[in-house]
Parts: C-alpha cells; sequence; structure tokens
C-alpha cells in the first residue's frame, strides 16, 4: 500500500537502514525495477543491485526512462556502458564493463 511505500522511501532518504531493509524485505515485489535497484544500493547491497540492473537490462519491454535511470546507477557502481543504435528490428546491444580497482 502506498502508506508503506512512502514509509519506506523515507526510511532510505533519511539513512534509516533498519526500517528500510525490513520494508524492503515487505515491498521488493511491489517496487518497480528501477526502484529496486536503486533501494538496493542504497542499502549497501551493491553485489545484488547489480544482478538485479543486469537482469533488467536484458528485459525486451524496458522503457528508455527505466534504461536510463539503470545505466546511471550501473555507472555509479563502477561500470562503464556502451550501447549500439536500435537496429531495424529495435534490437539494442549494450556492451557494459566494469573498472577493478
Amino acid at each position: 500500500d502506498q502508506y508503506r511505500r512512502d514509509r519506506f522511501f523515507a526510511a532510505l532518504q533519511s539513512g534509516n537502514e533498519d526500517e528500510a531493509a525490513r520494508l524492503y524485505a515487505e515491498l521488493s515485489s511491489e517496487l518497480r525495477p528501477t526502484e529496486r535497484v536503486e533501494a538496493l544500493r542504497r542499502l549497501g547491497r551493491e553485489e545484488e543491485a547489480l544482478r538485479a540492473a543486469l537482469d533488467e537490462l536484458e528485459d525486451p519491454e524496458l522503457d528508455h526512462p527505466s534504461l536510463t535511470v539503470l545505466k546511471d546507477i550501473l555507472e555509479g557502481l563502477g561500470a562503464t556502458i556502451h550501447s549500439t543504435p536500435a537496429s531495424i528490428t529495435g534490437n539494442q546491444e549494450h556492451v557494459i564493463r566494469f573498472n577493478r580497482p
């Protein structure tokens, strides 16, 4: 419900990790993919955020605004992303590289 969503995002924003983690467990299936990835990142679960973002990039129904958000999140996690222009079939290919320290 909207009240729990509001509490979840308020907890994330304020840095209340315990409350945010508890609410995430309840709400994760209801969150949009970009919200789920960003929440995981903010909760310090970067490996999960990375896997979720990469999984979402495979979704052929992914809209352009969501793609942009996911790219920004991946870049924040250390990725360099190169995308090919969409072909006549409408497919786009993404090459993602990670720089390890």
